[in-house]
C-alpha cells in the first residue's frame, strides 16, 4: 500500500509531457520517360533521406533556439534533449514519415508543426 502512495506522490510532482506526432506522406516526384514509364533510380532512398534530415541535429538545434526548451533550468546537452524530446521513424515498408514530439502541453504541437514543415 505504501508503495501506491509513494508512486503517486511522485507522479503528481513530475512534470507534465505531452507527445504530439505529424505524419507526413513522402511521395518522390515523378519524371516521364520517352520510351515508356520506369522507376528512378535512387527513390527508395528518398524516404530514408527525409528521416535523416527530420532527425538531424541542426533542425533540432533550430526548433530548440525558436522555442526556448535548453533554458534555464532545463538546459542540457542538445544530444540528451534531442533523446528525450524527439522521435522520427519511417513506418516500415510505406512512404510514411512520423515525426514525434514529447516535452510540455504547450509546446509540443508547435514543436513537431516546426520540425515537419522544415522537413
Amino acid at each position: 500500500m505504501s508503495a501506491i502512495v509513494i508512486s503517486f506522490s511522485v507522479s503528481l510532482l513530475l512534470p507534465k509531457r505531452y507527445t504530439a506526432t505529424a505524419s507526413i506522406v513522402i511521395e518522390p516526384p515523378r519524371q516521364r520517360r520517352a520510351h515508356g514509364y520506369g522507376g528512378e533510380p535512387g527513390v527508395s532512398r528518398i524516404p530514408s533521406t527525409y528521416e535523416r534530415f527530420a532527425a538531424s541535429d541542426t533542425l533540432f538545434a533550430g526548433a530548440v533556439e525558436r522555442f526556448h526548451l535548453s533554458s534555464g533550468e532545463n538546459a542540457r546537452s542538445i544530444e540528451s534533449l534531442k533523446q528525450q524530446v524527439l522521435k522520427v521513424t519511417k513506418v516500415r515498408d510505406t512512404k510514411i514519415l512520423e515525426i514525434s514530439a514529447s516535452t510540455e502541453p504547450a509546446l509540443a504541437q508547435q514543436f513537431v508543426i516546426y520540425v515537419a514543415e522544415e522537413t
